[in-house]
């Protein structure tokens, strides 16, 4: 209904019931911005929710392809480790009931620095070891942080 209707109805006599009504009419109006700025804001919400669910998954995705090969790494290096071992054993054998080896092999030795490989080699697989280990803590990092996510849903 418009106000022409409303006048000629006779539901607005006097000045004091436009008033009455406009008054109506501006506290409707800032309760639904109110009601609109609250949708907004939920809507908002949702798709933060919505987005941080999804990072979830996406941490749990990258933590279980990382998780597979660092394992099969940090697992191997033990053996290899101990084949490293047993391999410098044989060396030094060889060294002491051969303690003058051919030309070749002495050329062999001096270009390899075997001295220093052997030595190397040992703090290579520890760092190796360390490494490995270090990228397991941050793969259960990740995995607690996809499962936290999974909690507040």
């Amino acid at each position: 209904m418009n106000l022409s209707n409303l006048l000629s109805s006779g539901l607005l006599s006097s000045s004091g019931t436009l008033c009455d009504l406009l008054r109506q009419f501006k506290v409707q109006a800032q309760q639904l911005q109110r009601a609109l700025q609250e949708l907004r804001q939920t809507q908002a919400q949702l798709i933060q929710t919505e987005k941080m669910s999804s990072l979830g998954k996406m941490v749990a995705g990258v933590a279980h392809e990382i998780n597979n090969p660092v394992n099969f790494i940090h697992g191997n290096l033990q053996f290899a480790n101990q084949y490293a071992i047993e391999l410098l054993d044989l060396i030094y054998l060889y060294q002491s009931c051969y303690p003058r080896p051919t030309p070749a092999i002495q050329n062999k030795i001096d270009t390899l620095d075997l001295d220093f490989l052997t030595q190397d080699f040992k703090k290579s697989l520890q760092s190796m070891e360390v490494g490995t280990a270090r990228i397991r803590e941050i793969v259960l990092g990740l995995r607690n942080f996809s499962r936290l996510d999974e909690a507040e849903c």
